[in-house]
């Protein structure tokens, strides 16, 4: 027996149905005038030739098909559209209210509510089918992790937004955004629009100041003291310098102006330095710390007293940091993987003093050791010159300096001698002496 394919069996049926559409044209003919004795209108034949024509092709699309009309879908494909399937355990079709919506979106930006853990985008569109439940708190967690009905939310929009913090990307923005324009033209005028805000500021306070004064002494004629003080210390707001005294004031109202002593405005100033003549080397101080903070307070130390004893000073002046690693393992041998790294860095500052007296130098030296800051150590290389021919000096001394030589050379045993020949003779007849020589009775010095 013959097997037929899939294929051979649809030109069969496709050559049928042309044979049947072809028997159903030629039936239908125009009828003959000149036989049938009826004059016939040319529209009239071919409205009907056209009618005809249509019946055959309405005959051909359904009668006329060999093949099996399509049946109409029951109730199961019905219940497969609203459905997933038995194979999804009949998930139903998403319900798009505005509150599942509102999820979809928090869900599809849980990458910018935490860049720290970058999660997988999600597709604008919500799942054709999906349900959403709810989480009930089993037996146990009453006791272990129950919140209170302060911390539950509504909404998992609201749980998120009680839990996240907008002002992180605010601020790393900023921070951004200033790094990146400190320097230009934007970042001065925003610094000087600081500055004006500030004096804005401070002559405010000076005014309530002023209306509190007057309010105090309005029972008085004569103004408060303090009000007079207030009202020579105002500034205008186009005033450089502050505290600036007018042309016609006198002399009493200028001590009559409070301020503190001059070594006290000092130390809100740059340290004084000294210049120096010839430029020539004395001293070289390294200071060294581990911290900024005590490095710049005694380096500042150091050159205001350098100053004040008269020492011309340069600096400081950065030296390149001194970075140390260890490697230290926190287990056993066996366990290699187990090392903790450490990291020391140690900061270094250069003060050079030029044209100084060396007792000048030394002097300055003390004060500075005296007066140590904690956490700062210090390394000094001092130079000291002398006159072309010291040399000749030091060859010819006095008596009273080759005495004391002498006596410091004879500490050293340079200048001893062994003695007589009585003393001779009691080093040899000592036990030590025998005992070191081997002998057993002691030598004699006879000849």
């Amino acid at each position: 027996m013959t097997t037929i394919l899939d294929d051979q069996v649809d030109e069969l049926l496709r050559k049928a149905e042309q044979r049947l559409r072809n028997d159903a044209a030629s039936a239908v003919t125009v009828p003959d005038a000149a036989v049938a004795g009826v004059k016939l209108d040319i529209s009239t034949a071919v409205q009907s030739q056209a009618s005809g024509n249509s019946a055959n092709s309405t005959t051909s699309k359904t009668d006329l098909s060999v093949r099996a009309p399509p049946q109409p879908r029951t109730g199961l494909s019905t219940q497969a559209k609203t459905t997933a399937g038995s194979k999804w355990f009949d998930l139903p079709k998403t319900d798009l209210t505005p509150q599942f919506k509102r999820d979809w979106q928090l869900l599809r930006m849980r990458g910018i509510l935490d860049p720290k853990h970058q999660k997988k985008a999600l597709r604008a569109s919500a799942p054709e089918y999906s349900h959403v439940g709810e989480i009930i708190a089993g037996p146990t967690e009453f006791y272990s992790a129950r919140m209170t009905r302060k911390e539950r939310k509504g909404t998992l929009l609201e749980e998120v937004m009680s839990s996240h913090d907008g002002t992180k990307f605010s601020n790393k923005y900023a921070g951004i955004q200033k790094q990146k324009t400190s320097g230009k033209k934007g970042f001065y005028q925003k610094y000087q629009a600081e500055a004006q805000w500030i004096a804005c500021r401070a002559q405010t306070t000076l005014y309530v100041c002023l209306t509190v004064c007057e309010t105090v002494h309005h029972l008085s004629h004569a103004p408060s003291p303090l009000l007079l003080q207030l009202m020579s210390s105002r500034a205008s707001p186009g005033d450089l310098v502050p505290n600036k005294l007018e042309e016609g004031d006198s002399k009493a109202d200028t001590k009559q102006t409070p301020r503190y002593p001059r070594s006290i405005e000092a130390l809100h100033l740059k340290p004084l330095k000294r210049e120096a003549q010839y430029g020539i080397p004395s001293c070289d101080l390294q200071l060294r710390s581990y911290s900024i903070q005590p490095l710049e307070f005694f380096s500042d130390f150091a050159l205001r007293a350098a100053y004040y004893l008269g020492l011309p000073a340069y600096g400081p002046v950065p030296l390149p940091r001194i970075t140390e690693r260890w490697t230290v393992p926190k287990s056993h041998f066996i366990f290699k993987k187990a090392q903790e790294n450490f990291e020391r860095k140690t900061l270094r500052r250069l003060i050079q003093i030029r044209d100084g007296d060396p007792e000048t130098v030394q002097l300055w030296l003390a004060y500075l050791r005296k007066h140590q800051y904690y956490g700062v150590g210090m390394k000094a290389n001092m130079w000291e010159f002398s006159g072309l021919g010291i040399g000749k000096g030091m060859d010819t001394l006095s008596e009273e300096q080759q005495g004391q030589i002498d006596s410091k050379w004879a500490h050293l045993g340079q200048t001893k001698t062994i003695g007589t020949v009585e003393k001779v003779e009691e080093l040899l007849n000592t036990r030590r002496f025998r005992e070191a020589a081997g002998l057993r009775a002691p030598p004699t010095t006879n000849v």
